[in-house]
């Protein structure tokens, strides 16, 4: 009869672990750390076609033409992981599109939003960028070499240069060179497609083209 209960409680608990494990976040999967201010954010995750999609800090300016492929239907917890396809963490009405390979876009708060399936991709096609060199390193200012992509509205008109908010780099958790090795570089400069007084404030990447 011990041996019995033992093994009934033994039970109980295998269960009640495995009903624990799919609704606890995992830290490493749901829970990032800023690398700057040292706090911890809930990641955004949706599934889709039985594969987890993690939010990016990367919005396009500029979308590829085509319909939706689908839209997000159901919902967890913030720290729960989703389990089911066209499935989130953070609410439902969402449309999405594949955007390329391990990649797909989500319509959020009247922002196209990326998400990634992989640790490491190209930087696709509709992502405001333009291509300068430094002027000057305080403040940081880049003069325009080549006319800026995917960048709307008159405030982008007749620029010859952008004084650039280089810490932004910092709080995406970017590593990035020191500044001397961009001096007399040709850089193309990656960002969110906005300019607030002639300045860029959220940088998304930086790469040395010479």
């Amino acid at each position: 009869m011990y041996k019995k209960i033992l093994s009934l409680c033994f039970f109980i608990l295998l269960l009640s672990g495995c009903s624990n494990d799919s609704l606890k976040y995992d830290e490493k999967d749901l829970i990032s750390t800023n690398p700057v201010l040292k706090t911890k954010e809930t990641k955004k995750i949706v599934v889709l076609k039985n594969k987890l999609y993690y939010e990016t800090p990367y919005v396009l300016s500029f979308r590829k033409c085509g319909t939706s492929d689908g839209k997000i239907r159901s919902s967890v917890k913030k720290y729960e992981r989703p389990q089911k396809n066209e499935q989130s963490n953070f609410g439902t009405g969402f449309n999405y599109q594949y955007y390329g390979k391990g990649l797909v876009v989500l319509e959020i708060d009247n922002k196209a939003v990326l998400f990634s399936s992989v640790d490491k991709f190209e930087m696709p096609y509709g992502v405001a960028n333009f291509v300068g060199k430094i002027k000057s390193e305080k403040p940081f200012i880049v003069e325009i070499l080549e006319k800026p992509k995917f960048c709307f509205g008159k405030e982008f008109e007749n620029k010859n240069e952008f004084e650039i908010d280089i810490n932004s780099l910092y709080r995406l958790g970017n590593e990035i060179l020191p500044i001397s090795n961009f001096k007399n570089k040709k850089l193309k400069i990656w960002f969110n497609g906005k300019l607030e007084n002639n300045k860029i404030n959220d940088v998304y990447k930086i790469d040395v083209l010479d």
